[in-house]
């Protein structure tokens, strides 16, 4: 029973929403005419999940209430901006803010102080522009990068059911919904999940419906970076370890997995990823310098630097948040265990090239350092599960759960699968 109380916990399936980033916007009408939802319905094509306020305590108390993971863009009518934005524009949920009003000269000087405000407008549409632009820059930077400390010398002898808070946890996690035996029906309860979450979104619902009747498991990687709605649910379930929505995506893990396998990256190769981390997590970071970190997502990388800074400095931190730089040397050299390929943006105009790295990948932090422009530069080297000190930890681990097919009994969540069918699947999608 405590394994199934720890599942609930971990569990989002009840929440509002299962993507990292909302909408907020405070307006002083909330009724349903139809500009109104005209305008609802381009913003939740830009970020789904959008809230509405009428009153500023009330979207105060919301603000207060998220989790310090999860990341808001608001929008404040006028006669709000004044009075909520100095209440809540440090704290580390608020990403970014944009002024819809009728006169734009009264709010320029004194929004100066706070530069988490992105636009000051009376033309909605040029907010809704605006968001959008900013959003494809938020999704590289500002969500949260999920990063496990391992100490293997603490860890080799420690049997894998005690490491619920490790990164072996982690790691024999993803290593479980690999071998999960498909029934056949995987994707469909995936369409099923993001059916329910994108409810009354016809723009989200049009490419899930493609999604449904388009997906094959060798274009996975495709998928995951054209269609962010499938990256965007992923990565708040591997930054929470959800494993009901992780069950959900195994077959899609398992996809991107072998398309990453056989398209291998061959050479070295030295990579740039942007960043914000809250100074919390940099300094428990540095006490691990020379020890090994696991990356508990997917992570997406670029060989241009210069691109990865710019896209850096189009944000603005709270006042507990840091802009990072991490410097990354990917060599595979002979061992088949790393898997990270060179991917395709049909977006991007030039030959810079992007490199996906498999969720649960493993680096050793080198150092942690800060430039004379005070961004922080993390340098991780790509390390690999054939490394003496490695090998015996991951081979203890498979021991213990098997080397073949397998399900999720074998981490001890043996009502998953009823809990899943239960709470989730009988409830309607519309």
């Amino acid at each position: 029973m405590e394994k199934t109380e720890q599942l609930h916990e971990k569990s989002t399936l009840h929440d509002d929403h299962l993507e990292i980033f909302s909408l907020l916007w405070i307006r002083n009408e909330v009724n349903k005419n139809e500009k109104n939802q005209n305008n609802e319905h381009k913003l939740r094509a830009i970020i789904n999940y959008l809230k509405i306020f009428e009153h500023i305590d009330e979207c105060q108390q919301y603000i207060q209430t998220m989790s310090k993971e999860d990341r808001s863009v608001l929008i404040v009518n006028d006669q709000f901006s004044r009075e909520l934005i100095p209440t809540i524009h440090n704290l580390c949920q608020i990403s970014s803010i944009y002024i819809y009003c009728s006169n734009e000269n009264k709010n320029k000087q004194w929004s100066k102080q706070f530069p988490k405000i992105r636009a000051i407008t009376n033309q909605f549409d040029e907010i809704l522009t605006r968001i959008e632009v900013d959003q494809k820059i938020r999704m590289k930077i500002e969500e949260p990068l999920s990063i496990k400390t391992l100490n293997v010398d603490d860890e080799i002898n420690l049997p894998t059911k005690k490491l619920d808070e490790s990164c072996i946890y982690f790691q024999t996690l993803i290593d479980i919904l690999l071998r999960i035996r498909s029934n056949g029906e995987d994707i469909n309860e995936l369409f099923y999940l993001c059916k329910k979450e994108y409810k009354g979104n016809r723009n989200h619902l049009a490419l899930l419906r493609e999604f449904q009747q388009n997906y094959s498991s060798n274009a996975a990687v495709q998928w995951y970076i054209h269609r962010p709605f499938l990256q965007k649910i992923l990565n708040k379930a591997f930054q929470l370890e959800n494993i009901d929505i992780l069950y959900l995506f195994r077959s899609f893990i398992r996809d991107i997995y072998h398309q990453l396998r056989y398209n291998q990256y061959q050479s070295p190769v030295r990579l740039y990823k942007g960043q914000l981390m809250s100074k919390k997590q940099l300094n428990y970071l540095k006490k691990f310098t020379g020890k090994l970190i696991s990356v508990n997502s997917f992570l997406l990388t670029s060989t241009d630097r210069e691109t990865v800074i710019n896209d850096l400095e189009e944000t603005t931190p709270s006042n507990n948040m840091q802009k990072v730089l991490f410097d990354i040397d990917a060599d595979p050299g002979e061992d088949i265990s790393i898997r990270f390929a060179n991917i395709n943006l049909d977006y991007d105009q030039d030959d810079n090239k992007n490199i996906l790295f498999m969720v649960g990948s493993i680096f050793r932090l080198v150092s942690i350092s800060y430039d004379k422009d005070k961004r922080c530069i993390i340098k991780i080297k790509l390390c690999n599960e054939n490394k003496p000190d490695l090998q015996q930890l991951f081979e203890n681990m498979r021991k213990e759960y098997g080397y073949g097919e397998t399900n999720l009994l074998a981490l001890g969540y043996f009502e998953c699968q009823q809990f899943l069918f239960v709470s989730f699947f009988q409830s309607p999608c519309f």
